[in-house]
């Protein structure tokens, strides 16, 4: 079978693997059968071409290179040579769209720049750029970090830990920095490579002795009327922890009446300044402690409703005004009214007037109405009737008709 053939049938089934997996994708339609394969040698019969992969139909292209759609696969139909190659020098190019990536292998495809055959190759990592050397710590392996050409890294080359080395016995220090009578003496053990905490541990402590008692003499910043006066002595041993033995007792603060209020919520803080010692008294009570004084309202004056906190100073009662004093309305008149009523002609009249029903003020002063006299017209003969005589009592008087009483009004006897 001729060579170039051979070579032919190979580059087909390269694209026949190439369409395989693009109809896999939904390629396009099926291809058109291949063309039959060049004649034989004399003798020999030729061999008809492979089936053409689906949608993809290679040609050759005006350069003399096969092509598939519009990619030049850079295969020459035809060897440069006489003879295949011994060694193949493949030169690899990466397929369009199949990059290697750190999540997706790679696929490229390789000429051999002497024959031309051709082979597919798939990317994978390979991890063969060499990052770092981590050497191992005392609890953790030692590994060196290899990465890709995509960028991905990988440890390998693993190695034991070193494991630790212990280090000095060293002392642990009190605050002071020496032991004293309660210090137990302990040291530890760490690592002399990383430091890490091996071993501890202790010699024991000492007892405190006293042997020197001496006065307690109060300094600068002493609040005297506080002070209690006693004895002070210091460790035989230590000189880290002294003793005190208190003999007597504080004098107290003056006694002083409070001179601020301090109130926040249900807390009140009273206090004052020891006149003695300049030192600030303070006392905290709550408001349930206080007392609320109340001056009640009348109908025209306002009451008042005071918070104090009542003591005593040197046995005489105080009090000092805890919440300020919060105003009560007047309560105002309950008006109730008098009735009055009218004049006659005789008889005087009364307005109506009012007082209030709970102090009994006058609110408004009744008034007299003046008698409206009779009504005898014009004079004597001027009544809206004759005059008449009646008698009254026996006796017999002149009278006249008052329009306004409606009476006979007798005005002198009748002679």
């Amino acid at each position: 079978m001729n060579k170039n053939i051979v070579k032919l049938f190979a580059i087909v089934m390269m694209i026949f693997m190439i369409g395989a997996a693009l109809v896999a994708c939904g390629a396009g339609q099926k291809g058109e059968k291949g063309d039959k394969g060049d004649q034989g040698a004399p003798g020999v019969p030729g061999e008809q071409g492979e089936q053409g992969v689906p949608g993809l139909t290679p040609y050759i292209g005006a350069n003399g290179n096969w092509w598939i759609g519009d990619t030049d696969l850079g295969v020459c139909p035809q060897g440069k040579d006489a003879t295949d190659c011994e060694n193949h020098a493949f030169e690899y190019e990466v397929w369009p769209g199949r990059e290697h990536t750190m999540t997706s292998e790679g696929l490229a495809l390789g000429v051999c720049k002497h024959c031309g055959d051709a082979e597919w190759k798939v990317i994978t990592h390979d991890y063969s750029i060499k990052v770092e050397v981590v050497a191992p710590t005392c609890t953790e392996e030692g590994y060196t970090v290899w990465a890709c050409t995509c960028g991905l890294t990988e440890n390998r080359d693993f190695t034991a830990p070193a494991g630790h080395i212990k280090g000095q016995k060293q002392p642990v220090l009190n605050d002071a920095g020496i032991c004293d009578c309660e210090w137990n003496n302990a040291w530890f053990i760490n690592c002399a490579v990383c430091d890490v905490l091996l071993e501890t541990g202790a010699d024991g402590a000492k007892n405190h002795t006293y042997t020197v008692w001496e006065p307690i003499i109060p300094d600068a910043n002493t609040i005297m009327c506080e002070f209690k006066e006693g004895v002070i002595a210091k460790c035989d041993n230590c000189d880290c922890h002294p003793q005190v033995k208190i003999t007597g007792e504080a004098r107290g603060h003056k006694e002083q009446e409070y001179t601020s209020v301090v109130v926040d919520g249900n807390d009140v803080k009273l206090s004052y300044t020891c006149d003695d010692c300049g030192f600030v008294v303070v006392k905290n009570v709550t408001l349930a402690d206080c007392t609320t004084v109340t001056v009640d309202p009348t109908c025209t004056a306002t009451g008042a409703e005071t918070v104090v906190y009542n003591y005593t100073v040197n046995g005489v009662e105080k009090s000092v005004v805890v919440v300020a004093t919060k105003t009560i309305a007047a309560l105002g008149h309950v008006v109730v009214v008098d009735k009055g009523y009218d004049a006659s002609c005789g008889n005087t009249g009364l307005t109506d007037g009012e007082h209030c029903s709970v102090c009994n003020a006058t609110l408004k002063a009744q008034e007299t109405i003046p008698a409206k006299g009779h009504n005898n017209g014009n004079g004597l003969a001027g009544s809206s009737r004759d005059e008449i005589v009646i008698k009254i009592e026996g006796e017999y008087y002149d009278a006249y008709w008052c329009d306004v009483c409606k009476y006979w009004i007798a005005y002198q006897l009748h002679i």
